[in-house]
């Protein structure tokens, strides 16, 4: 759900249109900007930076599952949405 929220066209990839939108949009501070940012830096690295000619790396779910590691979206949508995570006691 989180991925398919970020992958604004639906293709199943972040490719760099959707990561530069995101990156123009989320504040860079917030921690689902900090995703951002290292996914773009991923990207960056493995097709801008790389020195081998090779068949350019795309971000799938699966990629995005292994390179982000907080999922801050994921915990947004369960406590504002679903209320699961917060602490409900008086």
């Amino acid at each position: 759900m989180c991925f398919a929220i970020l992958d604004f066209d639906g293709d199943g990839i972040l490719n760099v249109l959707n990561l530069l939108h995101l990156q123009k949009n989320i504040p860079s501070t917030s921690l689902l900007g900090m995703e951002i940012m290292n996914l773009f830096d991923f990207y960056m690295r493995c097709n801008i930076y790389s020195r081998t000619l090779r068949d350019a790396t795309v971000i799938t779910f699966d990629v995005y599952d292994t390179k982000t590691k907080t999922f801050s979206l994921r915990e947004e949508i369960r406590s504002k949405f679903l209320g699961i995570g917060l602490d409900l006691k008086t």
